[in-house]
């Protein structure tokens, strides 16, 4: 039976293919993203990511990374932290990182978690403050960004991810015609005006 890796990779476990987003390509979109809204004067910037042992959650960072590097030089990258996938945590480590680092212009989260990264701005009052990008459009953040709360939302569609899989099972399964490739998903920006 064939497996195919949904999105999230799994490198080097004998998948036959995997359907979902370039992680590195959707974070160098949010570097991207961070570096117009922070402007040429740029800042200090917090990453609070899940589980870099995630392989996509590494590659968002690295791809972050990138771009701030290539296009804006006057964006620092001050903290990358784990918040192990719970919710809490990631409002914790945003308020550790506003407390320790009171510079701190924009937050790019990557995990779970985003009202109460939220919750940890407005607590800091610094909610308008600080740009926040996300990712996944969830219910929640549609909520969030539709309140402004919120600046960006890179989302990877998992509608279209699920038909993906499923067609492409077909085709590894000899039941429909077409490539057996990896299906690599587009991203999508989603901001207060487009939800």
């Amino acid at each position: 039976m064939p497996v195919i890796a949904l999105a999230t990779d799994l490198p080097g476990s004998g998948r036959r293919a995997y359907v979902g987003p370039d992680d590195r390509a959707g974070g160098r979109v949010a570097g991207d993203l961070m570096g117009r809204f922070l402007g040429d004067s740029g800042g200090d910037v917090a990453m609070i990511a899940g589980l870099f042992s995630v392989v996509g959650q590494k590659a968002r960072e690295i791809g972050f990374r990138e771009a701030l590097a290539k296009h804006y030089p006057t964006c620092r990258l001050s903290s990358v932290l784990q918040s192990g996938e719970i919710p809490e945590r990631a409002g914790l480590l945003t308020l550790q990182a506003l407390n320790e680092n009171p510079a701190i212009r924009g937050i790019y989260h990557a995990t779970s978690g985003a009202s109460e990264v939220v919750e940890a701005l407005a607590s800091a009052k610094r909610g308008r403050a600080v740009a926040l990008i996300s990712h996944e459009l969830t219910a929640e953040r549609r909520a969030l960004l539709k309140a402004r709360a919120i600046d960006a939302v890179i989302d990877q569609n998992p509608e279209f991810e699920v038909r993906a899989a499923v067609e492409l099972m077909a085709r590894l399964l000899g039941r429909m015609e077409g490539a057996q490739d990896n299906v690599i998903t587009p991203v999508q920006i989603y901001c207060p005006e487009n939800v």
